[in-house]
């Protein structure tokens, strides 16, 4: 790797690791799957004093990945309770949020069970 002229062997490396996980996540999804896929983050650069965070991965590996993510939380932990949550909260500096509306722009406790029943008594307004 990094041999190729202008990085063209780094590009067709992201190209096919971003396919593989693309054809992998249709066939769950044919099968009534999902694809969950875990990462640390990491600081990409400070723009305006704010701390842009993104996927621990290459960059244009995680910018691949998130653009077909169907949801995409940043967890945390509350020290003060030992308590972690699951923010899908989107804005500028992280790579973070939700094409799904029941979770958009949510904070929830960190667990299964907290996020499919925020899935399933979820409404539309006017319902």
């Amino acid at each position: 790797m990094g041999e190729g002229d202008w990085g063209a062997d780094w590009f067709m490396a992201r190209r096919k690791n971003a396919d593989v996980v693309k054809r992998l996540q249709n066939f769950l999804k044919k099968v009534g799957g999902n694809l969950i896929l875990t990462s640390d983050s990491k600081q990409t650069a400070v723009q305006d004093g704010k701390v842009q965070l993104a996927p621990a991965l290459p960059a244009g590996l995680a910018r691949s990945l998130c653009a077909v993510a169907d949801v995409i939380g940043y967890t945390t932990i509350n020290k003060e309770d030992n308590s972690y949550g699951i923010s899908f909260e989107g804005y500028d500096e992280r790579m973070v949020g939700s094409r799904l509306r029941p979770l958009a722009q949510k904070v929830l406790p960190f667990s299964y069970d907290a996020i499919v029943k925020e899935i399933k008594s979820y409404k539309e307004k006017g319902e």
